[in-house]
């Protein structure tokens, strides 16, 4: 969970960002934060811990958050 408030609190720092500094530092570490969780949700699929197919489609969704992320900051940078 404290992963997934990372990012949240990264979007958050990026919607009220007043300049374009603020919004660049916010979004990399939202981006830095979905990388961490792709990383967590693939170190407990080689664990075992959980459905391989359930985290990789969990995987694949963090990885489609990180997408829209990188373009949010490609757009306004």
């Amino acid at each position: 969970m404290d992963i997934e408030l990372a990012v949240a609190d990264a979007q958050l720092q990026a919607d009220c960002a007043a300049d374009g500094a603020a919004f660049e530092a916010a979004v990399r570490r939202q981006i830095d934060a979905h990388n961490a969780h792709v990383e967590r949700i693939l170190t407990r699929v080689a664990d075992g811990h959980t459905s391989r197919t359930v985290l990789e489609e969990q995987a694949q969704a963090v990885r489609e958050s990180k997408v829209a992320a990188t373009e949010q900051l490609t757009r306004y940078c």
